[in-house]
C-alpha cells in the first residue's frame, strides 16, 4: 500500500481508466489541503473513457477540477517527410531540420540500407 499526505501530487504513468484520479478525488472530499494527481495515458480511449470518468466524479462531488493535456506526436511530421521524400536530397533536407528541430536518440535502427547510404554522406 501507497500512503500520501495532503498537499501531495500523486504521479501515475499508466492512468488507464482514471481510477487513481478518481481515487485522489474521493480523498480530497474529506482533505483540508487537497492532493493533486497527474495521471498519464497513450492510448486512444483516453478521451472516451478517461477523461469521461474524471468529469463524472467532479460533477458527482460538486468539487475539483483537472487540466488535460496531449502530447503532440512532435517526431511524426518528420517520419511522414522521409516516407514521402522522392531522393537523397529531400532526405537530407529533411534530416538537416531533424538536427536542429526533432528529438533524436544517439541508437538509429533502420531497415533500409539505402537510407543508411544517404545519411553517411
Amino acid at each position: 500500500m501507497i500512503a500520501s499526505d495532503e498537499g501531495d501530487t500523486i504521479l501515475d504513468f499508466f492512468g488507464g481508466s482514471g481510477t487513481t484520479a478518481q481515487a485522489v478525488l474521493e480523498i480530497n472530499q474529506e482533505a483540508e489541503e487537497p492532493r493533486n494527481f497527474i495521471i498519464c495515458e497513450q492510448l486512444d480511449y483516453v478521451g472516451t473513457i478517461t477523461i469521461e470518468r474524471i468529469k463524472k466524479v467532479i460533477e458527482q462531488n460538486k468539487n475539483g477540477e483537472f487540466v488535460y493535456l496531449e502530447l503532440k506526436k512532435y517526431n511524426q511530421n518528420f517520419i511522414e517527410q522521409i516516407k514521402s521524400a522522392k531522393d537523397k536530397k529531400a532526405v537530407l533536407k529533411i534530416w538537416g531540420e531533424m538536427k536542429t528541430k526533432s528529438f533524436l536518440t544517439t541508437m538509429l535502427i533502420c531497415k533500409s540500407k539505402k537510407i543508411l547510404k544517404i545519411l553517411k554522406h
